[in-house]
């Protein structure tokens, strides 16, 4: 079967290295023998292709790959039982009940742990010939009225600052939750969060 190829929306925020990343990302796209140009968003801060998660389709044939997910190789990692491994993965993983970031704009979140969830590549049954691309989200676990909920958003804007959190702390689960207020750019839309509260208290401590 011959691949049609994809045309790229360009999201352009204005970064002098844009091009690079762009094609940085063309360059590792195409070493995974993907040709992608078509109805895909690439995020020129970060390079990284943003999901097309809403448009994917019910019934979809995943393509394997060789190598473990990080996120499955962190949740190897926890010491926890595995029980409760497959508990947490069976909550991240509910794509039915996630949530939108674009829910929670300008509102405080308690957050117990964060992932950064891989979807292989796929080939969507109402699209035999062409190949979607693999992708990545930024998974918040958190609660609504006692019930686990998950919220994601695409791994653009929040890519770097998600990875200083978890290099810090632990994938899946933290030992206590944060608080945080979750934004939205009026300008460029990248998200962001932040742990308003303990700065307030930081910066309360310097003024004694």
């Amino acid at each position: 079967m011959t691949q049609e190829p994809i045309k790229a929306t360009i999201v352009d925020n204005g970064h002098s290295d844009m091009q690079k990343r762009m094609e940085e990302t063309k360059r590792k796209l195409k070493e995974q023998g993907i040709n992608f140009e078509n109805g895909i968003e690439i995020d020129t801060y970060t390079g990284e292709v943003l999901p097309t998660v809403q448009e994917e389709e019910e019934e979809i044939t995943i393509i394997q790959q060789a190598d473990e997910p990080e996120y499955i190789q962190r949740l190897k990692m926890l010491e926890i039982p595995d029980d409760d491994k497959l508990a947490l993965l069976s909550v991240y993983e509910n794509r039915a009940k996630r949530k939108s970031f674009k829910e929670y704009i300008n509102q405080d979140v308690l957050v117990y742990g964060i992932i950064i969830w891989y979807h292989p590549p796929f080939i969507g049954k109402n699209n035999p010939d062409i190949v979607q691309p693999a992708y990545e989200q930024i998974l918040f676990l958190s609660e609504e009225e006692g019930v686990p909920i998950v919220i994601d958003a695409a791994k653009g804007a929040l890519s770097q600052h998600i990875y200083g959190i978890l290099n810090i702390k632990n994938w899946f689960l933290w030992q206590e939750p944060v608080k945080y207020r979750f934004f939205q750019d009026a300008t460029t839309n990248a998200f962001s969060i932040v742990n308003q509260d303990r700065v307030k208290s930081i910066l309360a401590t310097r003024k004694k």
